[in-house]
């Protein structure tokens, strides 16, 4: 391939450069080859019989200095000589493992590698344009077409001469080198099945629709009678729990709010509260102007006001009808108290007590409310007492109301009723990405995650309501499948394009646990040979004066090689 891109030079340089490869040709095997040998002052040493050359050492030393972005100061040259160096050693003995297994590549699938922008560089797969050997087009800042002058220039500086063929075969040393340890280390050629199925684990995804029923929601409204009291505290568990309540707040039950003991009276006629609600200002003179059309009723809730009193509150329902009116006991009602709508609350604290007031406006109709008598201050022992029952009451009654509440929602979800047209729904809410694997604990357990995953499709319900824990309480939870996102093999492709390591954490350190082993066992078989002045730059604290021969002298320990061996590099 890069023959054929070779032809796109001019032609001067096509003549010079085979002229080249002739006269190297004559000189190596001509007549005059013996008489021009160099011997070993091209050797940097040697690794189970397999040769160290200048370009090996200066494509190690290389990338090494580029890797580790030092100055090459004193304290780091050390570092940068012994990485260079096991770099070398990880290769070279991997390449002969991979040779005897059968593993066999050659320069054309070294070219076919650069042609693609790609290059392998200490067992790691690269794109070639992050290390400046393949074009970059200025505008759109991505790799251009391939340029051989370029690539050969860059070949120059990092190898320190021309020499493409020897880049081509360390690139040949570098593919069986990375084939032989996906393959042979791990079982299979390389970790794309297994990062695949890592991948969907933890892409994988579901949005689902839920609706929350909190007990809190359903306290509005709950009335307790002094006799449910009393009922409550005569029991050893009620009077237990209320006592373990009322120590836990003691201070809530104890300091007693405003409280007035509260009567009403409820006309009902929705119809016209339907005209009424609109009118700015509700007061039964203004209406009767604003509405003359519906004077009778207006009339008749004046004199019903007027006749009004505590007593005969009660007797109103026999005397109108049950089906017109509704009596009702409140009894104490707290100013804190959030359970009330506003004109209401605002209705019975502002009124004068033992005075009929009203009538409020309500979506049933017209309310009375008479304020029988009122209290505030320090609470009694007994009374705070039976202030944490009342709480505990009320509690009990809506949680249970939420419970109810949620399964007849569901039952009606189930049916295949809209969750638009089911008048006690709660808004809906969307939650997630989540995992069907892992799920939200302890809001959404794996079990329950797995269960909504199952769900057929888009808008079909869970079976069942979820409980879960709200501070002191439970809530009760609905959920609907919205959508199922599942892992993009496209997205997954393009990661791994540009994923230099394709290692797991785990198959990294079974990887250099196995590579410093074979790499050290062969350092003790006396199969690592140094020249005198690489072992010397490869002793940390050994004196620059030392001579060459004196270094050659040194025991391979005390520079330690193959340590930096492996993926992780321990640096």
């Amino acid at each position: 391939m890069l023959d054929i891109l070779r032809t796109k030079s001019q032609s001067i340089v096509i003549y010079l450069i085979l002229g080249a490869i002739i006269l190297t040709f004559v000189i190596s095997f001509g007549p005059a080859s013996n008489k021009l040998s160099c011997g070993d002052s091209d050797k940097y040493g040697s690794i189970d019989g397999q040769n160290i050359s200048t370009q090996d050492w200066n494509y190690s030393f290389h990338f090494t200095g580029w890797m580790l972005r030092d100055e090459r100061k004193t304290t780091y040259s050390v570092t940068l000589n012994r990485f260079a160096l096991d770099k070398i050693l990880e290769r070279k003995l991997l390449a002969k493992l991979a040779d005897k297994n059968g593993i066999r590549f050659t320069r054309r699938d070294a070219e076919d590698l650069i042609m693609n922008n790609r290059v392998i560089i200490f067992g790691q797969e690269y794109p070639l344009s992050y290390w400046g050997g393949f074009p970059i087009d200025p505008k759109t800042k991505k790799p251009a077409n391939f340029n051989y002058q370029w690539f050969h220039n860059w070949v120059r500086r990092i190898q320190g001469f021309y020499d493409v063929n020897h880049f081509l075969d360390q690139q040949v040393e570098e593919l069986s080198a990375m084939t032989y340890k996906y393959t042979f280390l791990f079982g299979h050629g390389n970790l794309s099945n297994e990062n695949w199925i890592t991948y969907q684990t933890e892409n994988i995804g579901m949005l689902y629709k839920t609706a929350i029923f909190s007990p809190d929601n359903f306290k509005n409204g709950i009335m307790v009678g002094d006799e449910e009291i009393a009922a409550f505290l005569k029991s050893p568990e009620g009077k237990k729990s209320a006592e373990e309540e009322l120590k836990k707040n003691n201070k809530k039950y104890s300091d007693m709010p405003l409280m007035r003991k509260v009567r009403t009276l409820l006309v009902r006629n929705a119809d016209f509260y339907a005209k009424v609600k609109d009118q700015k200002d509700q007061s039964l003179d203004a209406l009767e102007k604003a509405l003359p059309e519906f004077a009778d009723k207006i009339k008749g809730l004046k004199d019903m006001k007027a006749k009004l009193t505590g007593e005969n509150m009660a007797q109103a329902v026999t005397d109108i009808g049950a089906d017109k009116v509704d009596y009702k006991l409140m009894g104490w009602v707290e100013e804190v108290s959030s359970s009330l709508e506003k004109e209401v609350k605002s209705t019975i604290f502002k009124g004068k007590v033992g005075a009929i007031e009203g009538p409020i406006f309500v979506k049933d109709g017209a309310l009375f409310v008479f304020v029988e008598q009122e209290k505030g201050g320090k609470a009694s022992p007994d009374e705070a007492l039976k202030r944490a029952a009342n709480q505990l009451i009320i509690n009990t009654k809506a949680d249970k109301l939420a419970s109810e509440t949620a399964s007849r929602v569901l039952d009606e979800l189930k049916k295949g009723k809209k969750p638009t047209d089911i008048k006690d729904l709660p808004e809906l809410m969307t939650e997630g990405p989540i995992s069907p694997l892992k799920g939200n604990p302890p809001r959404i357990t794996r079990e329950t995650a797995r269960e909504i995953w199952n769900l057929d499709k888009k808008g079909t319900v869970l079976p069942k309501v979820l409980t879960e824990k709200q501070g002191n309480s439970k809530g009760y939870r609905i959920v609907i499948l919205e959508e199922k996102q599942l892992p993009s093999k496209t997205d997954f492709e393009a990661m791994e394009k540009e994923q230099k390591n394709k290692m797991t954490a785990r198959s990294i350190k079974a990887y250099d646990k196995a590579i410093k082993y074979m790499c050290r066992k062969l350092v003790r078989n006396n199969k690592l040979e140094i020249r005198p002045e690489l072992r010397r730059a490869l002793s940390f604290k050994l004196d620059r004066k030392v001579k060459p021969e004196e270094a050659a002298k040194l025991p391979p320990e005390k520079y330690t090689p193959c340590f930096y061996t492996g993926i992780s590099n321990n640096i």
